[in-house]
């Protein structure tokens, strides 16, 4: 059986708020505060000076790829969320791509989360 991720989310780092969900397709995807804050915690080790750019974790039901994008000081996380038994296999390039697209025009890549979700995972 082959199945498509769960969604797709991007976070942005807030000194009070912590990880604050900036875009998110489907829209009705579940993402708790403390589970956005779990995903954008596990690219920092120690302090915010030493991180990791891409991550894969599993929380609770859940596995999460997630690539962390730095605009200067404020900081993004780009989460592809999967189901708990889903391969992420080739997933890490197609989470890179839609990354890289976000990236290079950040207003675009968040208006347009659901297009590039179902470019790279082939649906119409």
């Amino acid at each position: 059986m082959i199945l498509i991720p769960l969604g797709l989310v991007v976070l942005k780092w807030d000194g009070e708020l912590g990880a604050v969900i900036e875009a998110s397709f489907p829209k009705n995807l579940s993402i708790t505060p403390n589970f956005a804050n779990q995903i954008f915690s596990m690219h920092f080790s120690g302090d915010l000076s030493e991180s990791s750019d891409l991550i894969g974790l599993q929380i609770l039901d859940k596995k999460v790829i997630s690539q962390l994008l730095n605009f200067g000081q404020i900081k993004r996380s780009v989460a592809l969320i999967l189901h708990k038994y889903e391969s992420s296999h080739n997933k890490e390039k197609k989470l890179v791509e839609i990354s890289k697209e976000i990236k290079s025009d950040l207003n675009h890549g968040l208006k347009n989360l659901e297009s590039l979700y179902k470019k790279q995972f082939s649906l119409k």
